[in-house]
């Protein structure tokens, strides 16, 4: 059985607000198409000074999951299938 993921980033407290609206969608979205629905929110490299960094986490979901769908935290997915 394949695993499939839809996987945003959220590590900063800025987009907190953002993400009250943007998650439900993507969470939806990802139980339609019968996808894990993850949100990394931890800061794994501290100090770096620049968040892009974090998205390096994504190489541990390649080991657990077959495909990866990463979608920037202020996205808004509409017209599911």
């Amino acid at each position: 059985m394949t695993r499939n993921a839809v996987v945003t980033m959220s590590v900063s407290r800025k987009w907190n607000c953002l993400g009250q609206t943007t998650t439900d969608t993507m969470a939806n979205y990802a139980r339609k198409i019968k996808a894990d629905f993850v949100n990394v929110n931890s800061v794994v490299i501290p100090g770096l000074g620049c968040r892009e960094y974090e998205k390096f986490q994504l190489y541990d979901l390649l080991g657990v999951y077959d495909r990866v769908l990463l979608l920037d935290f202020d996205a808004i997915v509409v017209g599911m299938p």
